[in-house]
């Protein structure tokens, strides 16, 4: 029996089998790979939570104190720890807050100094960790999963604003802070109309928050003035480039007995 000679052509087509062969099992890996660090990281968030926060039920729309955090204990693991923050509709985020030395340190590493592509929930480096300031900002990943930020941009939607409240609770050590978002916007990484703060309440600041109404994608029952204290919350877009930005009024602080 004859046989056939290889040619170039046939190495070429081999080659090009197990190229496209090994793409896709290094694919594959890399989505198993994924998934289990996103089933990890929710574990350990659901831990997290489970650990160090009682009272976790409560009308969203309440403002009254509806958990307490052990913040004794979360800073017996990271004194870097500054609040708890949750979101009404978001489900999902659920997190301690945290704020570094720098805007960098947890970007790539969790509340508890690990080291993960989820990072943390973390507050502008050169805030008070107090929220005393008129202006606060915290930043967060948008991640694919939902988790730390990624369902921040459900808010892009007026109707999920409505249906849900818009309201953001702030725990803290000595009280608990509540805040409803007035506007919702997307803006360049560098922004200084969104990423300002130091403020005093003066005309500037007066004109800085009026940005924030003038901006918004919609219109809520709300609009920030000279007199409001505003938080900042600030994640990436789904291409990346730009960043979506939660602003909200502070509405209510509730002391925690002592």
């Amino acid at each position: 029996m004859n046989r056939r000679k290889v040619t170039w052509q046939d190495r070429l087509i081999s080659a090009g089998i197990f190229l496209c062969a090994g793409v896709l099992v290094y694919c594959a890996a890399q989505f198993i790979g994924y998934k289990e660090e996103s089933r990890q990281n929710q574990k350990n968030q659901e831990e997290t939570a489970h650990r160090y926060v009682e009272n976790q039920t409560g009308d969203p729309g309440d403002s009254t104190v509806q958990f307490s955090v052990d913040f004794v204990a979360l800073r017996s693991i990271s004194e870097n720890v500054v609040g708890w923050i949750r979101i009404s509709g978001l489900e999902v985020v659920d997190y301690p807050i945290v704020q570094g030395a720098d805007d960098t340190y947890y970007l790539r590493h969790t509340w508890d100094d690990q080291n993960s592509r989820y990072g943390a929930i973390f507050m502008e480096s050169a805030n008070h960790a107090d929220f005393s300031d008129l202006h606060t900002i915290l930043y967060g990943h948008s991640m694919n999963d939902g988790s730390m930020f990624g369902s921040l941009k459900q808010y892009a939607d007026s109707e999920f604003y409505f249906q849900n409240g818009g309201w953001i609770t702030i725990s803290l050590p000595s009280e608990t802070r509540r805040y409803k978002i007035f506007s919702v916007e997307y803006a360049q990484p560098d922004a200084f109309n969104v990423y300002t703060i130091g403020f005093d309440q003066d005309e500037t600041y007066a004109q800085f928050v009026q940005g924030f109404n003038d901006r918004a994608l919609y219109k809520t029952n709300l609009e920030g003035t000279q007199t409001d204290t505003v938080l900042t919350l600030s994640t990436c877009s789904n291409n990346g480039e730009r960043r979506f930005v939660v602003h909200a009024l502070l509405e209510d602080v509730q002391p925690h007995k002592s």
